[in-house]
């Protein structure tokens, strides 16, 4: 399965509990506070590399295969909930560099993205991934478990820094508790 903006003639086709990670939270980072006594970043790896094929807009888009690649689980009580991929290929990177240096063990969201006025965001794309698919394998790369999930699914955001474009993948692992959006009247976008 490609990646691709949901239908809603496909919302059946989706397990209940995944399929409001995948629509609802904007803030992901946000969410997962709000039903988890406690929050954090895990750094997994940050650096060049090359990009994989999901991490890919089009090829019109790209002139290389290579950027810079953040992989993290997000924690709540401790247990990784989503893992989170942040795509930025070297154009992109080449015109902002500064922007992405500090990051350490931050949420990009929180930290650099929802607030700034020089960065906008697409619609959610998603896409179920298999034992086949790269994603799956890095998600579950730490995990210790024998039993692997059939299928995951997760969410990307392409985002754009001044028109420069980078991914956001987020996936939703097996230990992520339902989704409890969270009824603050003040900050209805954030949810």
């Amino acid at each position: 399965m490609n990646w691709r903006y949901l239908q809603i003639n496909e919302l059946n086709n989706i397990p209940y509990k995944e399929l409001n990670w995948l629509t609802r939270p904007y803030i992901l980072s946000k969410a997962i506070k709000n039903v988890s006594v406690s929050f954090k970043v895990h750094l997994l790896s940050q650096g060049n590399g090359n990009l994989i094929p999901d991490d890919l807009l089009n090829s019109a888009n790209n002139s290389s295969n290579n950027g810079f690649i953040r992989q993290v689980f997000l924690c709540g009580n401790d247990i990784p909930w989503v893992y989170a991929r942040v795509a930025i290929p070297n154009e992109t990177l080449i015109n902002h560099s500064n922007f992405f240096n500090d990051l350490d063990t931050r949420p990009i969201g929180e930290t650099f993205l929802y607030n700034n006025p020089k960065v906008s965001r697409s619609l959610f794309q998603v896409k179920s991934f298999t034992r086949a698919d790269e994603i799956y394998q890095l998600a579950l790369c730490t995990d210790g478990k024998k039993i692997k999930p059939e299928k995951l699914w997760g969410r990307r955001s392409i985002f754009y820094l001044e028109e420069s474009p980078f991914t956001i993948t987020e996936v939703f692992l097996e230990e992520i508790p339902l989704y409890t959006p969270i009824t603050d009247s003040l900050r209805p976008s954030d949810f």
